[in-house]
């Protein structure tokens, strides 16, 4: 889900700032555009998902007991909303430097609508799909233990 809103939101952003833009298409002129998409996906989708993804465990009730904890949970706090913060300054840090600094230093100037916008969405494919795989495997290890403090609870 986090990849297909992102598509949705960052290529709608893209043609709304857009529609009108007459000159050339540089990706100076993309990069506020492509920065402030990247806010939200980096804001709302972890916050999101720390909501709805444990629901949907929950009403699964799976049984982790055989699953090998991730060891992304060694690098992120407890708290969710600690965890959605630093996931979000990743993903607007690791997003600036790869897909605004790196083809500024690397002199890509003009490029087209058609360029800018599949730029800009796969730019939200990548980064939703590593918010994505982040909260998921920290959800799954949020639930794992939670079942083997249940389980290890004497009676």
């Amino acid at each position: 889900d986090f990849i297909i809103i992102n598509i949705i939101i960052n290529g709608a952003f893209y043609l709304f700032n857009f529609r009108n833009h007459k000159g050339p298409v540089t990706f100076d002129t993309i990069s506020t555009d492509l920065i402030i998409g990247l806010i939200i996906l980096a804001i709302f989708c972890p916050a999101a998902g720390f909501i709805n993804i444990p629901k949907a465990i929950n009403k699964q009730q799976l049984d982790l007991s055989k699953r090998k904890r991730s060891s992304i949970h060694r690098f992120f706090p407890q708290k969710n909303s600690h965890r959605s913060l630093l996931l979000s300054v990743l993903i607007i840090s690791v997003s600036y430097l790869s897909f605004i600094l790196l083809p500024n230093l690397l002199g890509l100037e003009g490029i087209n609508h058609t360029i800018g916008f599949s730029f800009k969405v796969i730019t939200a494919i990548i980064m939703s799909g590593i918010a994505d795989f982040v909260v998921i495997e920290l959800t799954l290890d949020d639930y794992q233990e939670k079942q083997i403090t249940i389980r290890s609870v004497p009676k």
